[in-house]
């Protein structure tokens, strides 16, 4: 399959809604001319507050972490107190003083430690995941942005024309050369073109904000495109591979795969910390003024009733849950590249028919009306008709070489990496 670009005819449009100044890419810091599909996804992948939001996700299971590699929970227990003895004897004075640690039994600290490092380990493959997305993201942006500024330059093109005839239908009616029937057609189709060209400015209005919002920019951001789509390099690995490749590599199959590691280890810890806590305690006191009396002492619940049943069952059901979605998953990830290849093969496949000529003969066929309506030997009726079909087929191939790109981005995403 060969490599599909992008229509011949575009526009260069510079974003600037009217209200509060623009915000330009100087003001931003952003680079000046013209942006590029790579420096657009450099941008979103600099600027993303989605993958800012996951790096501080990352940050707290870190955090926790940190916490499981405590030495211990319990900080030692210092104790003490004082006071007089009245007695028979006289007033003597008394003190004592204590000190107390807990001990953990069963490994629970081990366990910690591996809960929070299989998180950690989560929260990095969906940093990851989450760049995917956004640079998938940006792809389609900067293709629709394109898109819609060429769609624009035609609806603006059709309208003038339709515009045109509609004033050479009337000319013609004035001077009884044109019949009713041709002069409605015209006021007909010139009303439809400026309908489509309203439609396209919204487009238009709609992928700038969109541009706008992966690039974390302002609404009334200033932005120059190129006036074309970059060619779309063809993908000719086989689905069954590329099905392999995205069970491997896909981020979230990862980190789903690492939350089935930490629900492991959760069941672990849960058993763990049924186990009753070791306290040591040493002890010292003054009786009478004169008697020194050291002590040591252990004390350990005891666990007849709560063996933490209620957490290990819950931690059991936890990992059948992360099992389960982690094989449902796997299972999606399957269709979604199905999905995704067969409409990146359809979308190359109709793009390349509309390149087969089919443009160029329609701009034949309306430059020939034209000369015959001219000459008197056709009438407007037909030229609008024939005129329709050109701004369609033109529309058609921008909307399919916008639709290669979008389905190799939507391939891309699937598969978790860059396909050829």
């Amino acid at each position: 399959m060969r490599d599909v670009g992008a229509s011949a005819l575009g526009v260069v449009v510079m974003i600037a809604l009217a209200g509060a100044p623009a915000v330009t890419f100087a003001e931003e810091a952003l680079p000046s001319g013209r942006l590029t599909m790579e420096r657009v996804v450099a941008l979103a992948l600099e600027r993303s507050l989605a993958i800012r939001a996951a790096e501080a996700r990352g940050s707290l299971a870190r955090g926790r972490l940190r916490g499981a590699e405590v030495l211990s929970p319990f900080n030692p227990e210092l104790s003490g107190g004082g006071g007089v003895r009245f007695g028979a004897e006289g007033v003597t004075a008394e003190a004592e003083g204590g000190l107390a640690q807990a001990f953990e039994l069963g490994g629970p600290r081990r366990r910690r430690i591996e809960v929070a490092e299989a998180q950690v380990e989560a929260a990095s493959e969906r940093v990851e995941a989450a760049r995917l997305r956004v640079a998938a993201e940006a792809r389609a942006a900067y293709v629709e942005a394109i898109a819609a500024r060429q769609i624009l330059r035609l609806a603006q093109e059709a309208e003038g024309l339709a515009r045109r005839l509609h004033s050479a239908a009337e000319e013609r009616g004035d001077a009884e050369a044109a019949t009713d029937l041709e002069v409605n057609v015209a006021v007909i189709e010139w009303s439809a073109a400026r309908r489509e060209l309203a439609e396209a400015r919204r487009r238009l209005a709609e992928a700038d904000l969109e541009l706008a919002r992966v690039l974390s920019l302002p609404p009334r951001a200033t932005i120059v495109l190129p006036e074309d789509l970059p060619p779309c390099p063809a993908v000719a690995t086989p689905l069954e591979e590329l099905v392999g490749r995205a069970v491997t590599v896909r981020r979230e199959l990862a980190a789903l795969a690492d939350e089935v590691g930490a629900a492991e280890a959760g069941v672990a810890l849960a058993r763990a910390e049924g186990w009753p806590d070791l306290v040591v305690s040493a002890t010292y006191s003054l009786e009478e003024g004169r008697d020194h009396i050291v002590g040591v002492g252990l004390s350990i619940p005891l666990p007849l009733f709560d063996r933490n049943q209620g957490e290990v069952a819950r931690a059991r059901a936890a990992l059948e849950l992360a099992r389960v979605e982690r094989e449902a998953a796997g299972l999606a990830v399957e269709r979604e590249v199905a999905g995704a290849h067969a409409a990146y093969v359809a979308a190359a496949e109709a793009a390349e028919i509309w390149g087969e000529g089919v443009l160029g003969r329609v701009e034949q066929n309306l430059e020939l009306l034209e000369l015959a309506l001219t000459e008197g030997s056709v009438g407007i009726v037909e030229v609008m008709r024939v005129q329709r079909e050109l701004v369609a087929a033109r529309r058609d191939g921008v909307e399919s070489a916008a639709a290669v790109h979008s389905a190799r981005a939507r391939l891309e995403l699937a598969v978790g990496e860059e396909v050829r």
